[in-house]
């Protein structure tokens, strides 16, 4: 994406900015910014993942080691998971 505007700069150091040519005050300058910037910084990533653990690997997790492995994860991912322990009893169901 192209985007083109103008910084305003007073000698006070105050900022503005307008996507027009500005009319300027005695004490301001205009700088014309032309930015180029990647579709995919507006894009948020649809991340998604499932795990299946079979019958025979029954883990008892409690509410500390959720909140390690969910940390752990956004330390190294940079990303915020959200765990949760479903019951055996639930089937899982197709996603609609």
């Amino acid at each position: 994406m192209q985007a083109n505007c103008y910084l305003i700069v007073n000698r006070k150091g105050a900022v503005r900015t307008t996507k027009r040519q500005p009319a300027l005050e005695w004490d301001e300058i205009a700088i014309e910014v032309a930015l180029t910037l990647p579709a995919a910084l507006f894009q948020r990533p649809q991340l998604r993942a499932a795990v299946n653990v079979g019958e025979l690997a029954l883990i008892d997790l409690d509410a500390e080691v959720i909140d390690n492995i969910e940390e752990a994860i956004h330390k190294t991912a940079g990303v915020e998971v959200k765990l949760e322990i479903v019951s055996a009893s639930l089937e899982a169901q197709p996603d609609a």
